[in-house]
């Protein structure tokens, strides 16, 4: 079920729920007025941990209040709702960090806009990164490219996440050249693309789509790995990773 609001990020401390395309949202199956300036994540939740969103009505103060939770969700009547409470929607999720001590941000640079997400009207995420220098995979079996190669962040449960990847590689190896997308630190099951010696010094692009179940929503990281059969070093250059999702 749509709900006319969206969860934003305004600021490093803060996620406010505006309203998108309507005026009331419906909590607990009566339509609720979204207040202005729009409610916001007031607590400090835990750094590191998946945060569910949740928005609920204040009765006392007749006003749309939002809390922050790991608990998770579940479907009540054909909408998002906080697992065992029907009375709190779902409308986002986040990933809080924390850069110091004692001081928490839900996104400070563009690469941590992807540990934000709103359930309804979410906006398209798209974010680019690049090799900052060559980068060089040894031989034998499989090896994480560069930490420059990985992308973290959230997704919903039955939705996909697009990788696009550009590199152009040098390499003197006997062996064809595997690179392949790893899920959370492990190795890939099995090559996206292969570069035979004979294609070195070409570019190359690959495309991949995954599609998350509902029990794997969450946080997530997916890096570039390669290997060669043989002992000879590849260097790759110009690197680059795009993710992006549907919105």
């Amino acid at each position: 079920m749509s709900q006319p609001c969206r969860l934003e990020y305004r600021g490093f401390h803060q996620l406010e729920l505006v309203r998108h395309g309507g005026e009331k949202i419906r909590i607990g199956g009566r339509l609720r007025a979204l207040q202005e300036p729009p409610p916001n994540v007031a607590s400090r939740p835990p750094v590191d941990t998946v945060q569910y969103v949740y928005a609920r009505w204040d009765e006392r103060r007749e006003r749309v209040k939002l809390t922050a939770s790991t608990t998770g969700h579940e479907t009540l009547d054909g909408e998002e709702v906080m697992r065992g409470d029907p009375a709190a929607l779902l409308v986002g999720m986040g990933r809080p960090f924390e850069n110091r001590p004692r001081h928490y941000h839900w996104a400070d640079r563009p690469e941590h806009r992807t540990l934000i997400l709103s359930r309804h009207n979410r906006k398209r995420v798209e974010w680019r990164q690049s090799l900052r220098a060559d980068a060089a995979v040894p031989g034998g079996g499989w090896s994480e490219v560069s930490p420059d190669m990985s992308v973290s962040f959230l997704v919903w449960g039955e939705e996909a996440a697009r990788l696009e990847i550009e590199v152009r590689v040098r390499s003197d190896a006997a062996s064809p050249l595997l690179l392949g997308v790893g899920l959370d630190g492990a190795p890939p099951e099995s090559a996206e693309v292969e570069i035979t010696p004979s294609e070195a010094a070409q570019a190359f692009r690959f495309d991949i789509e995954r599609r998350f179940a509902r029990d794997e929503e969450g946080f997530h990281t997916v890096s570039l790995f390669g290997k060669t059969e043989d002992a000879s070093w590849t260097v790759l250059q110009g690197a680059a990773l795009r993710y992006s999702t549907t919105g």
